[in-house]
């Protein structure tokens, strides 16, 4: 298991949610409605992914209600294999969703940095995605 992430040195200044409890500390990815940004949970002291609704979709009740939920199906899923929900908030200006941070980048990442994947390693990839995907058809 990988090494947890150091606490923040200095906080202030930076922008916040919940009031000050997910200092956040710069964008991990952007997807089609979301962007996905590194915090820190001041409260519980560890880091987490927090995925904000982009603004031109926030305002569109339909996106928002299916945001929300995708964060209670989620939420609903206790598998090793599949990010943990801490949190969400649909009440605020730009909803959001506070989830386990999974370091280590994609499968895309990875084949970037190294080329395609030995047959036995993208077996296991494939068999470890299999297994999170049954548990969220299985809940």
């Amino acid at each position: 298991m990988p090494t947890p992430a150091p606490a923040p040195a200095d906080v202030s200044g930076r922008p916040a949610l919940r009031g000050e409890r997910y200092v956040l500390f710069g964008k991990i990815a952007e997807g089609g409605m979301a962007g996905i940004y590194r915090a820190w949970d001041a409260k519980l002291k560890g880091w987490r992914a927090v995925k904000v609704l982009l603004p031109e979709y926030a305002q569109r009740r339909r996106l928002r209600t299916r945001f929300e939920s995708e964060a209670r199906a989620m939420a609903a899923i206790d598998h090793p294999n599949v990010v943990r929900i801490y949190d969400v908030v649909t009440d605020a200006a730009l909803p959001y969703m506070v989830m386990e941070i999974a370091d280590g980048g994609s499968l895309a990442d990875w084949v970037t940095q190294y080329g395609a994947m030995p047959p036995r390693h993208a077996l296991r990839c494939v068999a470890e995605i299999a297994k999170g995907l049954g548990a969220a058809h299985a809940g």
